[in-house]
């Protein structure tokens, strides 16, 4: 999914990007702190591709918690082969109240 974000950045032609994930071991496999087996260098190649591409890049790791929105929408279900696409105006009503507590600096707690 990595991958996918920055293409979408790099086609709208942003120049400077800050990728978050909460899957710590990608972050530092992205950042080449984490040895990774030949199955995903591939895959690690493109995205350092596409990173090299911008002015500036940053990858950072932040706690699932912290993002939210992002895990809702990661778990919403669409069709199969079918892209998910919300402008603001659709969003739904859970996703709005996640988006409000974060604007509203609501603290979350790990269980």
């Amino acid at each position: 999914m990595v991958g996918c974000d920055i293409m979408l950045a790099s086609d709208l032609g942003i120049s400077t990007i800050w990728v978050e994930s909460d899957s710590r071991n990608v972050v530092k496999a992205i950042n080449r702190e984490l040895k990774y087996g030949p199955e995903i260098g591939c895959y690690l190649s493109q995205i350092w591709e596409l990173l090299d591409s911008f002015e500036n890049h940053l990858v950072t790791h932040l706690w699932r918690e912290a993002n939210k929105a992002a895990d809702y929408l990661s778990k919403m279900r669409v069709g199969e082969d079918a892209d998910l696409l919300l402008w603001p105006v659709d969003f739904p009503d859970m996703l709005r109240n996640i988006i409000k507590d974060d604007a509203q600096g609501k603290i979350y707690f790990r269980p």
